[in-house]
C-alpha cells in the first residue's frame, strides 16, 4: 500500500518526517524521493539486521539521520526531540518479510529454527524462554489476548508436557497435536502471532507510540498507521476516537458539553489494499491503513 502510504503523508519537500519502523527501508526510500535538500527523515528501528541494511542504504544521504530505538520510545528520547516536531510519523506495525523470511529469527512455522521471535536480539526473554518458563495460566492468556485462539488451554497443556520446547520445528509439532486438521495453518499463525506479540510487548508499545506521536507532530502534521492484524488496527482505532473527542461515557455527558478534537482521522474507516495488490502480495491481505491529520 505503498501509494496509499505516501498520499496519507501529503509529504511537503521541506518538511520533517519520521518513519518509525524503517525494516528494509522501502517506505523510506518512497518518502526521500518526494524530500528536496532542505528535507529531513529520521528512521529508526530495533532490529539491528534491520538497521544495517538501513544504513548502507542511506547513511550517505545528509538529509537522513538512522537511529537505533524501538518505536515505543519515541516519546523519551533525544534524537527524536531534537528533529521533532514532525510533518508526518508513519508506523508499519507487526513483522517484517525481512524477518519472516531469516530462519534464524524464529518468527515462521514455515522453517525450521531457534525459537527467538525478538525483534531487538539484544534484549528481552526470546520465546523459547515464554514458552518454558511461563505457567500454564499465563501461557493460556497469551494464546487468548494475542492470538484470539479457541483452543488455547489444550495447546498449552500440550505445550507443559513437552517442556522443553526451543525450535519453530518443536513447537509446531507440539501445537498440530491438538490442532483441528481443518485449521492447523491458521492455529499455528495464531500460537506463532501470540507469542511474538508477547516477547516484544507489541500491544503496549504501540499504545506509547501513538500517544507520542500526537505530541511529536506539527499542526497539520499527519499520522499514518499501517496495521496487519485486528489486535494493531483496534489499537489504532480506539487511540483516533479517544484523539477525535469520543467519549466512552457520552451518554452520561452534561447537555451541551464541548469535546475537543486533537486529530481528525481521514477517511474515517481504514483503507484497505486493491485486489491487484492482494494477488500481487498476498501478505497484504490483511493490511488497514489509517490516516490522521493533527488539529491542535
Amino acid at each position: 500500500m505503498l501509494a496509499e502510504t505516501l498520499a496519507g503523508l501529503k509529504i511537503k519537500p521541506d518538511g520533517r518526517y519520521l518513519d518509525a519502523t524503517g525494516g528494509g527501508g522501502g517506505h523510506s526510500a518512497a518518502i526521500l524521493d518526494k524530500l528536496s535538500e532542505t528535507g529531513r527523515l529520521l528512521v529508526i528501528d530495533r532490529d539491528d539486521d534491520a538497521l544495517a541494511v538501513l544504513r548502507e542504504r542511506f547513511g550517505a544521504d545528509a538529509r537522513v539521520i538512522v537511529h537505533k530505538l524501538n518505536f515505543g520510545a519515541i516519546g523519551t528520547d533525544a534524537t527524536v526531540a531534537g528533529v521533532a516536531p514532525f510533518d508526518g510519523i508513519l508506523f508499519d506495525f507487526g513483522v517484517s518479510s525481512r524477518q519472516i523470511d531469516n530462519p534464524e529469527r524464529g518468527f515462521s512455522f514455515m522453517q525450521p529454527g531457534p525459537l527467538d521471535m525478538r525483534m531487538d536480539r539484544s534484549q528481552g526473554d526470546s520465546a523459547a524462554a515464554v514458552v518454558n518458563e511461563y505457567g500454564e495460566a499465563a501461557l493460556i492468556r497469551i494464546l487468548r489476548e494475542y492470538g484470539e485462539e479457541p483452543r488455547a488451554k489444550r495447546i498449552v497443556q500440550a505445550l507443559v508436557q513437552a517442556r522443553p520446547v526451543t525450535t519453530t520445528e518443536q513447537l509446531r509439532a507440539v501445537v498440530e497435536t491438538v490442532a483441528d486438521p481443518r485449521e492447523r495453518i491458521k492455529t499455528l499463525a495464531r500460537v506463532f502471532q501470540a507469542l511474538r506479540i508477547e516477547v516484544n510487548g507489541e500491544m503496549g508499545e504501540i499504545d506509547h507510540a501513538l500517544d507520542a506521536a500526537y505530541e511529536l507532530l506539527a499542526s497539520d502534521g499527519r499520522l499514518v498507521a499501517l496495521s496487519y492484524h485486528s489486535l494493531e488496527d483496534r489499537r489504532v482505532k480506539k487511540f483516533l476516537r479517544r484523539m477525535e473527542g469520543e467519549n466512552r461515557d457520552r451518554y452520561l455527558a452534561l447537555p451541551g458539553a464541548e469535546t475537543q478534537v486533537r486529530m481528525k482521522a481521514v477517511p474515517r474507516k481504514a483503507v484497505q489494499p486493491g485486489q491487484s495488490e492482494i494477488d500481487t502480495n498476498p501478505r497484504a491481505r490483511s493490511a488497514r491503513l489509517r490516516i490522521a491529520i493533527k488539529q491542535v
